[in-house]
């Protein structure tokens, strides 16, 4: 999973993206800020979904590895 995240990060930071700051807004949602070549975006995250995603992630993972 680690090589994996830093496989992604070198593939944004090549495309000169890059995540400048997480904030937790409250329980249920929390703001990405992420610099790109043009400009900062913020994006508004649902921590449900993203604990979900996440779990998926690692589930198939481990799938993969058995």
């Amino acid at each position: 999973m680690r090589n994996d995240y830093l496989n992604q990060k070198r593939l944004l930071a090549k495309d000169k993206i890059r995540v400048v700051k997480w904030v937790k807004i409250d329980e249920n949602f929390s703001d990405v800020i992420v610099a790109t070549a043009g400009e900062d975006i913020e994006i508004r995250y649902a921590n449900r979904a993203i604990k979900t995603h996440v779990e998926n992630m690692l589930l198939n993972r481990t799938n993969q590895g058995s």
